[in-house]
């Protein structure tokens, strides 16, 4: 990797100062948010008007969906701003150790936080939708009944601090690059814009992988099954959900 931007990388968590650091991570999941939310959804729209992809579901996304997302989300990126402090609190105290940069290390350290993530994700989804948590806190996300890409970030507080604990709970245990620990949450939203923003691509054969943005658009409208994201593997393991 270019030498300046592994020096980049590196000094985010070691020479960026807290405030620094809480500065540079919300102005990033702000910019992954609106900045590559309204790409992806322009890029939706112009695929479907090719012909090239179709709404999953028809039912009208109104203004008033839109502002609860906006709003919700701002509470988010927020809180996605101080997920930052405890990675580099813990890298100060040598408890994290940081890989060195290389493309080789952050392409496989990117596939491990994304396969880690489809666990995480299952574990905290599982327990948001336990009665109490449905009803005081994953309701927020679920309001987006029709989903969108304004909905991958639209969490109660508490959800979002939950969420944002993925690399915090694994780094220690694992060495990743600082370049795979800062992007992995572009791939992360890429990979969510996919599964919220209520369209899929038009293939003569659709392979099952690539079913994973219809399968989360159903569990929005039918909340209590399908706890995994891009895979089935948790489900199939442990609730033996149907794919």
């Amino acid at each position: 990797m270019n030498h300046w931007l592994a020096t980049f990388f590196n000094s985010i968590f070691t020479a960026f100062s807290y405030g620094e650091l809480l500065l540079f991570t919300t102005l990033y999941f702000a910019f992954l948010y609106f900045g590559l939310g309204w790409l992806f959804w322009k890029t939706c729209r112009l695929l479907q008007q090719r012909g090239w992809a179709e709404k999953i579901n028809e039912r009208p996304y109104t203004r008033e969906q839109l502002r609860f997302e906006l709003r919700q989300s701002l509470y988010s990126i927020l809180i996605f701003g101080f997920s930052a402090w405890p990675l580099k609190f813990l890298i100060n105290l040598n408890i994290i150790q940081l890989r060195e940069i290389t493309l080789l290390n952050t392409l496989w350290g990117l596939l491990v936080l994304t396969l880690w993530n489809e666990i995480h994700f299952y574990l905290i989804h599982r327990l948001l939708h336990l009665p109490y948590f449905m009803k005081h806190v994953h309701r927020v996300h679920h309001q987006s009944v029709v989903p969108s890409v304004f909905s991958v970030y639209s969490f109660h507080p508490v959800e979002a601090a939950l969420l944002s604990s993925v690399l915090l709970v694994i780094a220690p245990f694992y060495n990743f690059s600082a370049a795979a620990l800062m992007l992995f949450p572009t791939v992360s939203i890429l990979i969510n814009f996919s599964g919220h923003s209520n369209y899929r691509l038009i293939l003569k054969t659709r392979p099952r992988w690539l079913l994973f943005a219809t399968k989360h658009n159903d569990h929005h409208g039918k909340a209590g099954h399908k706890f995994g994201f891009l895979t089935n593997f948790m489900d199939d393991l442990f609730t033996k959900t149907k794919k």
